[in-house]
């Protein structure tokens, strides 16, 4: 029994003090991915911090100096964690407001959509915009095979861009509206596209639509590059003349650091701030769920409705947004 409890201590001990140095890690914010890492399952790191220090509290020897100052930095690190997530688990005002559908020619639906290039159920993908009916349609990972198999939603969106590649970051997108001064950037030279074109709405309004898919912080990729794509969209955006939609599989979660700075420059809002988590991946864990696929807007857009993210065969949950351009938002 006794062996037992001192196993229980070292546990909570190496529990805490790992905690600890995920915090640190998250805020060096440094260009190594296995630092980088550790800031995407903060709301998973947090949990484990949060029951570690209350079962710390029940177990550990907590007069003992060494052990306050222990329980202490780890009492921190929850309070830490806490005030990062906050955004997303209090109801807090949102950034981006709710509005009515008061003027649908001024409204246009998002389904933004990781399809993972190796899924072959592409009938399910299929009937999933099928039932949503979105007005722009993001497709990431498509190559080839997958590009002809989505040729039904040529007929239906009758302005697309496609550009298949069979490295799954291959992106097509498809609009119910026209779509002018489509370019396609490669803006690091990674081999990843990033799609801009202006979409011109019935009300003859226009947006300015981004769909982005950086690279994730991996031992084969470059961290400083996906940062930097992500940028050069942010000071790209910053002088937009038009109302503007980022939306991608951002390979970043909305907290981070870089994420968290491509907001800061580009002025642009994340519509979860005061609505939830939203996680998008990965579909197939229950544990393991992130919010890496992202719609970001810029002001004189409001919500009008905002789904919960939608499952279906590929690793990502789907991400549908119904939006409006309203001028009275500032």
């Amino acid at each position: 029994m006794e062996n037992m409890k001192k196993l229980m201590r070292v546990l909570l001990i190496v529990l805490g003090i790992f905690c600890i140095i995920t915090v640190i890690f998250s805020i060096t914010a440094r260009d190594q991915w296995w630092i980088r890492i550790f800031d995407y399952p903060r709301l998973q790191i947090s949990l484990l911090s949060l029951g570690t220090l209350i079962l710390s509290c029940i177990f550990l020897e907590w007069k003992k100096a060494r052990i306050k100052i222990f329980l202490l930095i780890l009492m921190l690190a929850v309070l830490y964690q806490g005030y990062i997530l906050h955004p997303y688990y209090l109801p807090i005002q949102p950034v981006v407001p709710d509005r009515e559908l008061t003027e649908p020619e001024r409204a246009f639906s998002v389904l933004v959509s990781n399809i993972l290039m190796e899924n072959k159920e592409v009938r399910a993908y299929l009937d999933l915009v099928a039932k949503l009916r979105p007005d722009i349609v993001l497709v990431m990972e498509p190559d080839d095979w997958w590009t002809e198999q989505l040729a039904p939603l040529r007929k239906i969106y009758a302005h697309h861009v496609e550009q298949p590649q069979d490295n799954h970051y291959g992106m097509n997108l498809y609009s119910r509206f026209p779509l002018r001064n489509v370019k396609i950037h490669y803006f690091e030279h990674t081999g990843t596209p990033s799609i801009q074109a202006l979409v011109q709405l019935p009300s003859k309004d226009e947006i300015i639509f981004y769909g982005t898919h950086p690279r994730p912080p991996l031992p084969e990729n470059s961290v400083s590059a996906a940062d930097k794509e992500l940028i050069k969209i942010a000071k790209r955006v910053k002088s937009a003349e038009s109302p503007v939609v980022v939306a991608g599989d951002f390979n970043d979660v909305t907290w981070s650091y870089t994420v968290e700075k491509f907001q800061d420059i580009s002025n642009l809002r994340d519509i979860r701030v005061g609505r939830g988590f939203y996680n998008t991946f990965d579909a197939r864990s229950l544990i393991l769920r992130l919010p890496i696929d992202h719609i970001f807007i810029s002001p004189g857009i409001g919500l009008v409705h905002l789904e919960n993210p939608v499952r279906y065969t590929s690793d990502h949950m789907a991400l549908f947004v119904q939006l409006i351009i309203d001028d009275s938002v500032k």
